[in-house]
């Protein structure tokens, strides 16, 4: 199984940085394993949420390219977060 772990937040040893006070150093993990995608938040201040899912605070879920999400109070995409890479 080909898996890819991309590390996100505030932190420069991160693979995709996100200069935003309410990011954590190290907010989430984007976990990808052959066509699913999965988001694992790494006990971030702020929290991570997925907005398909009633932006409730998550430890880890499923997440497609289209997904919006919020990590702390900074607003992406997944697709957006994979573009930086």
């Amino acid at each position: 199984m080909n898996r890819k772990i991309l590390k996100i937040g505030r932190g420069q040893s991160c693979d995709i940085i996100i200069q935003h006070e309410s990011v954590s150093t190290l907010h989430a993990w984007l976990i990808a394993s052959g066509n699913q995608l999965l988001l694992v938040d790494c006990g971030s201040t702020n929290g991570t949420r997925v907005h398909t899912q009633g932006l409730k605070k998550i430890t880890q879920t499923n997440v497609t390219r289209i997904d919006r999400l919020s990590l702390g109070a900074y607003e992406t995409s997944v697709s957006e977060l994979l573009n930086q890479i």
